[in-house]
């Protein structure tokens, strides 16, 4: 699966009617449904709503009971983008494996080794495989395999920086009737999913450490450094890597573990997770993971840039 002779069948699979075509089950549809206020930004209720709350929200709802309402998603090359930073942060079985992976000089899954993406790994730069030590090798696998909360700060204000220079860049290059300028980017990234089998402890310490460092971006004024910023700075080298040079903020961060996820959806939880992943305007996932890789394969299908997936 790690082997890049999978290159040589991405073309036939990306225009296959197969692929282009699939869409996730009506239980994985009822699941997303379900959870879906995680997911999407509210929008201003309209005046029949307003007034009629009880009759307009009956067409809107899902019964899974009734089976009436149960469809599935639409085709992958038919979707829109969700206002979603989507983390695949595997743990569980993978703080062991990841030391199987180092001894078995493992390179990424097949799906994630695409040319087009711009995040590659160690090995596959042959020159600079040879020149690290084993134990700086180790730690090049560690830090792409089993992430800690800082290293996840570090890459999601690098990869919301990255988005937000290609998307103002993409507005200035375009002659767009409307130009929304920086916060109608920043309307586009509004909430982080993180899909994972992390413990709880785990993820309340990642939670409060994305919504602290985007926190601390509203102390810039102008994107001018304040006296402590710039004191920082210079105490700390020329940035402090948990800091956004902009004003940032996040609607919600939420994780698998917060899914309302009954009897019915729980065998499907992991497929509603690669649902959201493959809508997620960003995704940053594992690129030793067979679930990434198949996240990454849908992304491709569906025409995402390749510089809104990426990987740790």
């Amino acid at each position: 699966m790690g082997s890049a002779r999978l290159h040589d069948i991405m073309p036939t699979l990306i225009y296959s009617p197969i692929m282009r075509d699939l869409a996730w089950s009506p239980l994985v549809n009822y699941a997303f449904q379900k959870n879906q206020h995680h997911f999407t930004t509210l929008r201003k209720p309209s005046l029949l709503s307003a007034v009629l709350p009880f009759l307009t929200s009956r067409g809107l709802s899902i019964s899974y009971e009734s089976g009436s309402d149960m469809t599935p998603t639409p085709p992958v090359s038919k979707i829109e983008s969700l206002p979603v930073l989507a983390l695949h942060l595997r743990r569980g079985d993978f703080i062991e494996h990841c030391d199987n992976l180092y001894n078995w000089n493992s390179t990424y899954t097949g799906f994630n080794t695409q040319p087009s993406l711009p995040d590659r790994f160690i090995m596959e730069n042959a020159t600079m495989h040879d020149s690290m030590s084993a134990d700086e090798m180790k730690e090049a696998y560690k830090q792409k395999c089993l992430i800690d909360v800082d290293e996840v700060r570090k890459r999601v204000v690098r990869a919301v920086t990255e988005w937000r220079n290609e998307r103002l860049k993409q507005q200035r290059n375009r002659f767009m009737a409307v130009h929304t300028g920086d916060e109608g980017v920043k309307e586009m990234l509004r909430k982080v999913y993180v899909m994972t089998n992390g413990d709880r402890e785990f993820l309340n310490q990642l939670k409060s450490a994305l919504l602290s460092d985007a926190q601390r971006s509203a102390l810039r004024v102008d994107n001018k450094l304040t006296a402590e910023d710039a004191n920082a700075k210079s105490t700390n080298g020329p940035s402090n890597q948990y800091d956004y040079d902009f004003v940032w903020s996040w609607d919600e961060i939420s994780t698998s573990r917060d899914m309302d996820i009954g009897w019915e959806t729980k065998y499907v939880a992991q497929a509603m997770d690669m649902y959201v992943g493959q809508r997620a305007e960003v995704f940053i996932g594992n690129g030793f993971s067979s679930l990434t890789a198949n996240v990454v394969l849908l992304r491709t299908v569906a025409g995402v840039e390749p510089w809104r997936t990426r990987f740790w």
